[in-house]
């Protein structure tokens, strides 16, 4: 190759490669976390439970012999990692736990970046494009009278929210943050209505997110219906 076009194509095939690679806080705001490799955590989530009835007293929110404070971040991370797994792979979601590598620390308003250059040692050892961190999950347990005649007894509604923040790891800078709340209603199995309304609220954080509506998954079509 002569020496002049050699120069002239460096350049280049150098720009090509900057665009490959840029951060993905670039493309965030257009793409969400599509095609990215993303490290969901959950184990360092607060817990907030309410009851508005006196009904609730000795029912348990979760399953006998569950504990909410960490049965709750478990049911909640596990509907986060495998959301949208029939959507033909637009993200590579990974479970994790907390890792002072991270370089995260608590704000009053979640998780957030406390220190960056740590945070890119992370990225350099675990190849993460975004974290996305679970700051709190909340559960509010309510009745609901039952409409039409004749019908007897009470609708339980369960209102749960997602609080959780998306970090942009190779920016080392938090990009989304979003408080993402769902409801549902049962008239047994008590027990799976916390599970119902957490599945509902990860399914709203997923489809708030840009792009979520062409990655053509069932999960986030049946929202827009």
């Amino acid at each position: 190759m002569a020496p002049r076009l050699r120069y002239i194509l460096a350049p280049l095939a150098l720009g090509i490669l900057a665009s490959c690679t840029r951060a993905p806080s670039e493309s965030f705001a257009s793409h969400g976390l599509r095609d990215a490799r993303v490290v969901f955590i959950a184990d360092t989530a607060e817990i907030e439970i309410k009851d508005i009835s006196s009904r609730f007293k000795g029912i348990p929110v979760l399953r006998p012999g569950e504990n909410p404070a960490s049965a709750l971040p478990l049911v909640a991370g596990k509907e986060l990692v495998g959301w949208g797994s029939g959507c033909g792979g637009h993200f590579l979601p990974k479970a994790g736990s907390y890792d002072p590598r991270m370089g995260l620390t608590r704000q009053p308003d979640g998780w957030n970046v406390g220190s960056a250059g740590t945070m890119r040692n992370y990225v350099r050892t675990t190849g993460t494009d975004y974290l996305v961190v679970l700051n709190k999950v909340s559960l509010t347990r309510s009745e609901l009278d039952r409409m039409g005649a004749g019908t007897q007894g009470r609708i339980v509604q369960g209102e749960a929210g997602l609080d959780l923040s998306v970090i942009d790891a190779r920016a080392g800078k938090r990009v989304w943050r979003s408080v993402s709340q769902a409801k549902a209603e049962r008239v047994d199995s008590l027990e799976l209505l916390a599970r119902d309304a957490v599945r509902q609220a990860a399914d709203n954080f997923f489809t708030s997110l840009p792009e979520s509506r062409r990655w053509g998954c069932p999960e986030a079509l049946d929202r827009f219906h």
